[in-house]
């Protein structure tokens, strides 16, 4: 994988560990929703181009499962999940 698709993961990844370590309830929901916002650009990215493989498309679906789980357990949000939506658009297969 090149630099340029290598940064794209290490960002959502990031962005995504970000989320899971922040203890402040209101800077949660905006952690949550840049790592939602990476992850779609990795997603998008990864449908245009072919980069990335099976591994990281799972990670991602775990990734927005946990998301999601953050969101319910400490912000109290009760929507359809990201992994539904991207489902139903066809980026997502996990």
């Amino acid at each position: 994988m090149g630099s340029k698709g290598r940064s794209g993961v290490a960002r959502w990844q990031n962005q995504f560990a970000a989320a899971l370590h922040e203890t402040d309830a209101h800077r949660l929901a905006k952690c949550i929703e840049v790592a939602e916002a990476a992850v779609l650009v990795r997603l998008e990215t990864m449908t245009e181009t072919g980069a990335g493989d099976w591994g990281e498309r799972d990670a991602i679906a775990d990734a927005l499962t946990r998301l999601e789980i953050l969101k319910r357990e400490r912000l109290g949000f009760y929507a359809s999940s990201s992994i539904d939506r991207l489902r139903n658009a066809g980026l997502c297969v996990a």
